[in-house]
């Protein structure tokens, strides 16, 4: 993603969307769960939704410039369960779940994503 898409998507979601943050620690303390986890890389913006118009808002503008959006509840996930297996620990994923287990988390991906915008390219 060029800078510039950057900078267009973050001023699209900021124009539509209640509160949209790019600090550096609002991006970090969203990439890591009460384990003390931490993914990958950091999100490049943190949509604060504060009404349903503002994630419908943040969906539709995501969709627009073909980003994944990874939800974020209250950071409980067990061992970095907030966020998916990164690209780090992809080649630990089929011995670890073996080659049966892979094959039907990607079905189901590819039926619940069917315009491959959630985490393209992230574990599968």
């Amino acid at each position: 993603m060029t800078v510039e898409s950057q900078l267009s998507l973050v001023g699209d979601l900021a124009a539509d969307v209640s509160e949209v943050v790019t600090d550096e620690l609002s991006r970090l303390a969203a990439s890591t769960d009460r384990s003390g986890s931490v993914a990958d890389g950091l999100p490049l913006a943190v949509v604060r939704a504060h009404s349903v118009a503002d994630v419908r808002a943040t969906m539709r503008i995501a969709s627009a410039h073909r980003v994944p959006v990874v939800p974020r509840g209250a950071g409980t996930g067990l061992a970095g369960g907030a966020h998916g297996v990164g690209r780090l620990k992809r080649t630990w994923l089929e011995p670890e779940l073996g080659a049966d287990s892979i094959n039907v988390q990607q079905r189901i991906k590819a039926a619940l994503d069917l315009l491959g915008i959630l985490n393209p390219g992230v574990g599968f």
